[in-house]
């Protein structure tokens, strides 16, 4: 048995080397190693005046600045570490200054030990973001334009520019949203242009009337103003649009008998592929884009599912269903989409009316206020 003043020196000899071992050191050590340290900058080199970090910022636009000074003073490399110190200020100084004497041996590991130490919070905008966003009801049309650029610039998805300026217009009021699609601007500079002469257009006419016309040919008297190989005749009134107050309602011009795309199928067996795509609708083929247009800004229906996501992207192909956001349709010719706008109009959400003009008419109202177009 050992006795108690020896068990009481091993116990005070244990404490005394542990407190002498643990002494701490109150000087800077670099956290490169030695072969960093012994390399020398090129001869003239002045230091630089560094974008500064302090850990709030994009760490990778942080990087790309700093690479890109050092590199413009001739300075490459692992040069670069001996620099790194410089560009950094509050949190992230005091995560440099933490890092362990000797942890890193080039520029490489610097700079991958900051990207994971420090990253973005910049959103990532999807797809279905850009699709569903729309002008609020006082958004002028620049400053809607600009917003949804902003988005655009942070979607993951890579967009050509046609597809994302046909994007923007159809998310715009459906008064520009209209005339818009006919003139097919070709830049974004242009699309905000012709928005803000439609507005200003729209004020000076109380918000009631607007010769469409004018915006198709410039100004210039043609009789037939080409869209998209389809031409807009000049009429005598053009009435383009017509506000009022009424409940949700769409009109249309029947383009034959309906009856059996709006009775439901009781009791009956679940028509072919081939009838559905041939069957009759109170409205035309033309007007379902802008149905579908407005019928998505008013929440009444949702984009389904979808099934193929690598085609998500693709609305400049020919055959890109809007409704599906998959290649192999037009929603023109999607009996789904249709089929969903005559169950609107069963539950009594929507309202069909036949137009009593002479043109076809298409409109879409939700609570306080119808916009009613000539095509």
């Amino acid at each position: 048995m050992i006795p108690v003043d020896r068990l009481n020196e091993f116990i005070m000899g244990a404490i005394k080397g542990k407190l002498e071992g643990e002494k701490p050191s109150y000087t800077y050590t670099k956290p490169y190693t030695q072969r960093i340290e012994d390399l020398k900058m090129p001869i003239g080199y002045q230091p630089l005046a560094f974008q500064q970090f302090d850990g709030k910022d994009n760490p990778r636009q942080h990087i790309a600045h700093f690479v890109e000074t050092c590199n413009d003073a001739g300075t490459y490399g692992d040069l670069l570490f001996k620099q790194f110190v410089r560009s950094l200020k509050g949190t992230a100084f005091n995560w440099y200054t933490d890092l362990e004497p000797g942890c890193i041996d080039s520029w490489h590991d610097m700079e991958h030990e900051f990207l994971i130490r420090f990253y973005s919070t910049r959103r990532t905008v999807s797809f279905l973001e850009l699709t569903t966003t729309h002008q609020r009801n006082s958004e002028s049309s620049a400053a809607y334009i600009e917003r949804w650029r902003e988005l655009c610039l942070n979607c993951k998805e890579k967009i050509s520019q046609s597809s994302a300026i046909e994007m923007c217009i159809q998310g715009m009021h459906f008064e520009l949203s209209y005339i818009l699609q006919g003139l097919k601007p070709k830049t974004f500079e242009e699309l905000s242009s012709r928005a803000h002469d439609m507005e200003l257009s729209i004020t000076v006419n109380g918000g009631q009337n607007i010769h469409i016309q004018s915006f198709y040919n410039g100004g210039k008297s043609h009789d037939d103003v080409e869209n998209g190989g389809k031409a807009f005749k000049k009429y005598e009134s053009m009435d383009a649009m017509h506000v009022n107050i009424q409940p949700t309602r769409i009109f249309t011009k029947a383009i034959g008998e309906s009856k059996d795309a709006s009775r439901p199928l009781h009791g009956s067996r679940r028509l072919s592929y081939r009838k559905r795509q041939n069957k009759k609708y109170p409205f035309l083929d033309s007007d379902v884009p802008y149905m579908f247009h407005e019928l998505l800004k008013h929440n009444l229906v949702d984009l389904l599912e979808m099934r193929r996501p690598h085609e998500a992207s693709m609305v400049d192909d020919p055959s890109y269903c809007k409704y599906h956001r998959l290649v192999g349709h037009q929603i023109e010719n999607c009996f789904v989409f249709k089929d969903k706008v005559m169950k609107l109009a069963r539950d009594g959400r929507i309202e069909l009316a036949g137009g009593t003009g002479s043109a076809n008419q298409v409109s879409i109202s939700c609570g306080k206020s119808t916009s009613l177009l000539h095509h």
